[in-house]
């Protein structure tokens, strides 16, 4: 009966604080803005802890302040640790966030060059970036349209068909970004295109030159 008295005595009294909760689950701030972030101690139960002292820590892409503001300071994430502990507490416990900062909104679109006046018929399909005040790369959709649909027709995710002879202007947009591509479409003089080898025989690693000609309706190369 002594012995296990003993045992009892010695028997290491459960830790007030089981965990620490930080909310919201799952955060997001964007680069230059604020979050607040709260966090509470409990016990084994799930109830608050009564005088729990929280202090918080923050190392990445921004800032916490010690009542748990974040600052977004760079697109990435920052590493949010809460620690909570109460008097006579040998060590805190703590409680984690991983804040995800997202870049601020589009003000500006890269737009692509064209390779130089688009012949009747041909089609491409066009690409677009929106970035942010700080440069950084956003993954906005850009919505194209076109001023002359006569002459090129775009649709809103970008596949270009060029219609007709003429000029028109293209836009990319992206929230209240934009941007412009000017078009000239020209005539296709070409009907067919002719690809003939320098020979019709080889042997493994001989190398065979092509010649291509373009003819117009009536053959003339």
């Amino acid at each position: 009966m002594i012995t296990l008295l003993l045992a009892l005595m010695q028997t290491p009294a459960p830790a007030p604080i089981a965990r620490v909760e930080v909310t919201p689950a799952t955060p997001e701030v964007t680069v230059g803005q604020t979050l607040q972030l709260s966090a509470r101690a409990v016990d084994a139960s799930g109830q608050p802890v009564p005088g729990a002292r929280i202090q918080w820590y923050g190392g990445g892409e921004g800032d916490v302040d010690s009542t748990g503001v974040v600052t977004g300071g760079y697109q990435g994430y920052i590493q949010v640790t809460a620690a909570a502990s109460v008097a006579g507490m040998p060590r805190p416990a703590f409680g984690f966030a991983r804040v995800r900062v997202l870049p601020g909104g589009p003000v500006r679109v890269a737009l692509p060059a064209l390779p130089g006046p688009l012949l009747v018929g041909s089609r491409l399909t066009l690409s677009a970036t929106a970035y942010s005040a700080e440069n950084d790369r956003r993954d906005d959709p850009v919505a194209w349209t076109s001023s002359n649909s006569r002459v090129a027709q775009v649709t809103s995710d970008g596949r270009l068909r060029a219609v007709a002879p003429g000029r028109a202007t293209l836009t990319g947009r992206a929230g209240t970004a934009s941007a412009t591509l000017a078009v000239q479409v020209i005539p296709a003089a070409l009907s067919r295109l002719e690809v003939e080898p320098g020979s019709s025989e080889a042997r493994t690693g001989d190398v065979i030159r092509f010649r291509a000609a373009g003819r117009s309706a009536t053959g003339r190369e």
